[in-house]
């Protein structure tokens, strides 16, 4: 896991036993509205667990295939979150945002990879909220562990600006 810590630099997280360079990551919050913020770490998890290699912006990277990512349609601006394992063979839409502006706009994603059982090692978040996972120095995707549609839907990429 690569998350924004609140200095909006990007940290890498590979070992639950190596301290963190930062005590805060930024989310995106869907309670009890759509809006960033810093989240104080308060520990650590490993998952074990089935996942999904993607290709970003030529960066590629392993997430849980039960994590839903935060997508969005071009031609209607609709935002929609999809679970990683139902993505391969579809052409997707992720949710690309800059952590410098907080502008958000629309990357094509390609799953490369599955991997039967990897080690993920991520900060521990609320389970309404999605983590911003960095693909590049300034820009990041966003992922959740559980759908949440519920309370994004009728929403829009603009909504998140």
């Amino acid at each position: 896991m690569i998350f924004f810590n609140e200095d909006n630099v990007p940290i890498l997280t590979d070992n639950i036993n190596t301290p963190l360079a930062s005590d805060y990551m930024w989310t995106l919050s869907t309670n009890p509205e759509l809006d960033f913020t810093l989240q104080k770490i308060k520990s650590m998890e490993e998952i074990h667990a089935p996942h999904i290699g993607l290709e970003i912006m030529g960066f590629v990277f392993y997430v849980p295939a039960v994590w839903n990512l935060l997508c969005a349609d071009s031609e209607t601006s609709q935002i929609d979150t999809l679970q990683m394992s139902n993505i391969t063979g579809h052409i997707t839409q992720a949710v690309l945002g800059n952590i410098n502006n907080w502008k958000m706009d629309y990357i094509r994603i390609r799953v490369v990879d599955y991997q039967v059982e990897m080690k993920y090692v991520t900060p521990v978040f609320n389970k309404r909220d999605m983590i911003c996972h960095a693909v590049s120095r300034e820009h990041f995707v966003m992922f959740s562990m559980m759908d949440l549609y519920k309370y994004i839907k009728n929403m829009y990429i603009g909504d998140l600006t």
